[in-house]
């Protein structure tokens, strides 16, 4: 499908640091081709930072020089309990929040499709039901690189009727099949869901929204997002709970 595409795997990164004339923000890209150093000043490889990161435990300080200004390099550090407030690391792709997503607050768009298993999924049947949905395909570096987090997440609500799990996907099922020997998948994988990537106003891969029991969207993020799965997991159980 021309008109839809899988994000880059370059993460940004955006720092809050609160002082005391206000809020400062610092913007910063890192890629394959940034130097990111460990406590011993030893860099670390970026596919180890990326795991660190993902992690939630884990945040990037700027290094500097003598003068105090930032030499592009960074240096990776376990979070503190003093960054509580003080440091906010918000992970996304580039150009993720500019592309046409799900909006928060919408309902979701009718829709009637077929599982990887044959079984047929419709809008109508979920009524009542909280909806995880992941936007995904099976050859995208960012969707491969978040399925084993978010598949753990999705564990800890495995036995749940009232919280329902699906992964559309523009491919044919094969694919997707081969994938799962692999990789086996919490998510129900629906296979060729062009209609559905379309009325859900999909670009960005991957995509996750949430929608409660009243098919309204409550949470929606696009494109590779390392943590994703500890957000998604947040916004579930505060669904849950307003039952």
């Amino acid at each position: 499908m021309k008109e839809l595409f899988c994000l880059l795997l370059c993460l940004q990164f955006a720092f809050a640091a609160h002082a005391q004339q206000g809020t400062r923000q610092f913007m910063v890209q890192v890629n394959e081709n940034t130097v990111i150093k460990d406590s011993l000043n030893h860099r670390i490889s970026y596919p180890l930072a990326q795991k660190l990161l993902a992690s939630g435990s884990y945040t990037l300080d700027p290094i500097r020089d003598a003068n105090g200004k930032s030499t592009g390099e960074y240096r990776i550090r376990q979070v503190k309990p003093t960054d509580a407030g003080n440091r906010e690391l918000i992970v996304r792709s580039p150009g993720a929040e500019e592309l046409p997503k799900p909006k928060i607050g919408e309902q979701i768009p009718d829709f009637e499709c077929i599982d990887i298993n044959g079984k047929k999924i419709s809008s109508a049947d979920l009524k009542g039901k909280i909806v995880v949905i992941n936007f995904w395909f099976s050859v995208c570096k960012p969707c491969l690189y978040e399925l084993p987090y978010i598949n753990q997440m999705a564990l800890d609500f495995a036995l749940r009727d009232d919280v329902v799990f699906l992964a559309p996907n523009w491919e044919k099922p094969e694919p997707i099949k081969k994938l799962m020997e692999m990789q086996p998948m919490i998510y129900t994988p629906i296979p060729e869901a062009n209609a559905m990537i379309s009325a859900f106003k999909v670009r960005a891969f991957p995509t996750h929204i949430i929608a409660d029991r009243n098919g309204k969207i409550t949470a929606s993020y696009a494109g590779g997002m390392p943590g994703i799965e500890e957000l998604l997991r947040k916004d579930i159980k505060a669904l849950l709970e307003q039952q």
